[in-house]
This record gives structure tokens, C-alpha cells and sequence, in this order.
């Protein structure tokens, strides 16, 4: 009944959603280079010849040449970026979050903002969610009541998660009949861990993580809760989605039909696999707001071959975080953010927890936790085992952890360098 909605409001809306995504269903894992350089070709006459900014791209002539593009550049030659081509009643604002600054508005064209929706659609069929099949919703973005019924959602806002809270939405997530869970992993995690201390096991069709770092502890919760493997959705709301996890291994899987995906290093240089870089992508559908050679400001390690699962596309080893995420150690050494998380993994009676660097060897331990844990002890040496036996660590016991202004709440956080 839903999917008929959507493709009803489709219709009266003239949209081509449908169309977008049986476009990425023929041609994912087949579109090549060729393909990939016609639509960067195309994107960057388009630029040249309709934006200020990139007037000077004439001297360009493949990727490689163009400069990096940092948002603060974009900040301070705003209307420059703005394609003349169409007036701004015609096109979609896209406002970011600003987890990590200021929030920041891009404009979308119509076929732009259906792509996106084509996007999501199509990845999101890997977790077994499609249009129209119940889900909840854990972020906090909470959409109208209009919105929330044609597709068949159910908004759970992580604003403040108690214990009463969790008590609450696991509830509602058994008497709606939730099928799929999308949303922080960090609140998906807390919700799982919930359901396990209560002695109940409820099964999900398929859990997609987004705007976090996907952790193994909260995945091993979502196993033990929901009897699914949580996939990570990479997606950032100016841009789209930008990879997936394959069920088999958990490698992110890059959406290079409407993304050229770049890892550079500090000297914009290509990282080889098995290294971490920056992640610069170029949205090959930007066309109201051209975005070429753009850094995201988050970091990755990239694959090296084809996965396992048979998928023959590049993709991302692992997702790093941010910059302003990295934790280092008592010595300077950068701390991969899956060992930091890890540590955490079976530890009991702990609904949430937060690291973060104060200080060239302080740290701060933010826990939530259930009645009678007594691990504290156990915590601390294993992060001193990582950071440096001089590491000077000491918790914070809460009820909640408070969000950022975006509703996220990151398990690490760097405040001192």
C-alpha cells in the first residue's frame, strides 16, 4: 500500500525515482572509467560555463588537474559556486547539520533530490528495506506525520536516551511490528544492548547504521538482539550515499555511478590500499551547486583487489571517522578508532560510552550503564594498554550523553589537538 503512495505522489509530481533506480540497478558494478569521465566531462563544461568559480577549470582537463576543494572555500565564494543556470525558487536547499561547524546550506536540483532518493532506495534493498516496509527511524530529524505515514515509518528521536526511554521505544518497536531499524549506531546499539539485558530477542529483517562509526560491539549487540548484521550506510546530506556494507564482509562498497571517490593524502596525492586518506569525492549530478574534487573532511582506508563477496567495485577497507576524531596516544601515535571502540566490546552493563582527549595524556571515559556494573577497573587497563601507562584517564557517570546539535553522539572526540 505505501509503495503505491510513493509511486502516486511520484506521478502527481512528475518525479522519476523508479526510473533513477532501475537506472542504478542495470549499471552498478558495470559502469566503468569510460562512463565515469563522460559524466565528470559533461559536469565540468556545465561548471565552466555556468558558475564563476570554475570559470578558470578551462585549463583543466581531467580530475587529476583540478584543485582540492575545501568547505571553507566554498564559505567564503558562496554565490560563485551557484550554477546561473537556475533560479533558486527552482532548485531544493539542502541544510547540513554542522556537527563539525556551522550548518551549511547546498541547493539541489530536482533530478539531483531524486537521485538521492534513487540511492537510498537501491542500497538500502541490500539490508532487505525497501519503500514501504515498516521501519523506525533512530535520529533526530524527525519528519511530519504526513511523511512519517506514506512511508510507513516510525520516528524513534534519541534526544535523551534513558533507561525510561529505552524502556519506551522497545515497546513501540514490538507493538508497531518494526521490520527494519535505520538510524545512529549508537542509539541502535543502546536499544539492542537494551533488549539483551531484558532477556528479549526480537527479529529484524536488516539494520542500517548512518552518521556514526558503526563499532563491533554494537554490531555483536544488533547480532545477539535482532538476529541481523547491522550494515554502515557512508552518506552525508549534501552529497547522497556514497558507499554501503556488503552483508558477507562488511566492506563499504562504493557508489561510483554517481560519485567519483577519491582517498588523498595531506599533499593530495592517491593513497595506496591499506592506507588512510581523505575522502575527496566529486558528485557527478551537482549540477545546481557544482562540487568537484570536494573533501568531506572524513577519512578511510581503501581496499585493495575486488571483495570476497563477488561484488567487482571498489571499495573502502574501512570508514576512520574524522580528523576531528582521531585519538592519540600519550606518545603522539594515532589510535585506529576500531581498536579504541573494540576495547568496549564486551563489556557489560555499559548502554553507551564516550571517549575523549582533553589533554596531551588526559582522557575522559563517559559512561552510561545499567545497575551493578563494576567493570571500571577492567576499562582502564585496557585503555592504558593502548594509550600509554602514563595515560591519565578518569569517568563521568550519566544518564545520557549529551548529542551534538546535529542529535549524533560520536563515541570519540578530539579536544585537544
Amino acid at each position: 500500500m505505501r509503495k503505491t503512495m510513493f509511486k502516486l505522489t511520484q506521478k502527481i509530481n512528475k518525479g522519476k525515482v523508479f526510473e533513477k533506480i532501475a537506472y542504478m540497478e542495470r549499471n552498478y558494478g558495470v559502469i566503468g572509467e569510460t562512463e565515469q569521465k563522460e559524466k565528470f566531462d559533461s559536469l565540468l563544461n556545465h561548471a565552466i560555463n555556468t558558475t564563476d568559480f570554475y570559470k578558470s577549470y578551462s585549463k583543466y582537463k581531467k580530475i587529476e588537474d583540478c584543485p582540492v576543494i575545501q568547505k571553507k572555500v566554498i564559505k567564503e565564494n558562496y554565490d560563485e559556486f551557484l550554477s546561473g543556470k537556475y533560479n533558486k525558487d527552482e532548485l531544493i536547499p539542502m541544510t547540513t547539520s554542522g556537527s563539525y561547524g556551522t550548518p551549511f546550506t547546498f541547493y539541489l536540483t530536482k533530478q539531483k533530490k531524486e537521485m538521492q532518493h534513487a540511492e537510498v532506495t537501491f542500497f538500502s534493498r541490500w539490508a532487505n528495506f525497501d519503500i514501504g516496509v515498516k521501519h523506525g527511524y533512530v535520529a533526530s530529524k524527525i519528519k511530519s506525520k504526513k511523511d512519517q505515514f506514506i512511508q510507513n515509518q516510525l520516528s524513534i528521536a534519541p534526544f535523551i536516551i534513558s533507561e525510561k526511554w529505552l524502556s519506551d521505544e522497545m515497546q513501540r518497536i514490538i507493538s508497531k511490528k518494526v521490520k527494519v531499524l535505520i538510524g545512529y549506531p549508537s542509539a541502535i546499539g543502546a536499544i539492542a544492548k537494551y533488549f539483551i539485558a531484558n532477556n528479549k530477542f526480537y527479529e529484524l529483517d536488516g539494520v542500517i547504521t548512518i552518521s556514526e562509526v558503526l563499532t563491533d560491539d554494537v554490531r555483536e549487540s544488533v547480532r545477539k538482539a535482532f538476529g541481523v548484521n547491522a550494515l554502515s550506510r557512508y552518506s552525508t546530506e549534501e552529497l547522497g550515499v556514497l558507499s554501503i556494507e556488503c552483508e558477507k564482509e562488511n566492506k563499504h562498497h562504493l557508489n561510483n555511478i554517481n560519485y567519483i571517490i577519491e582517498l588523498l593524502d595531506e599533499n593530495d596525492k592517491t593513497v595506496k590500499p591499506g592506507e588512510t586518506g581523505r575522502v575527496i569525492v566529486t558528485d557527478l549530478y551537482s549540477y545546481a551547486m557544482p562540487l568537484i574534487r570536494y573533501d568531506t573532511g572524513d577519512l578511510a582506508i581503501l581496499g585493495k583487489g575486488y571483495c570476497s563477496c563477488g561484488l567487482k567495485t571498489p571499495y573502502l577497507e574501512t570508514l576512520s571517522g574524522r580528523k576531528l576524531e582521531e585519538i592519540y596516544s600519550t606518545d603522539g601515535t594515532v589510535i585506529a578508532s576500531m581498536a579504541l571502540s573494540g576495547q568496549m566490546r564486551d563489556i557489560e552493563k555499559v548502554t553507551n560510552f564516550q571517549l575523549i582527549q582533553l589533554g596531551e595524556k588526559d582522557y575522559q571515559i563517559n559512561l552510561v550503564t545499567m545497575k551493578d556494573f563494576s567493570s571500571e577497573k577492567e576499562i582502564v587497563n585496557r585503555y592504558k594498554s593502548l594509550l600509554g601507562q602514563d595515560a591519565n584517564i578518569r569517568f563521568s557517570y550519566m544518564e545520557d550523553i549529551p548529542p551534538l546539535k546535529s542529535g549524533k553522539r560520536p563515541y570519540i572526540l578530539q579536544k585537544y589537538y
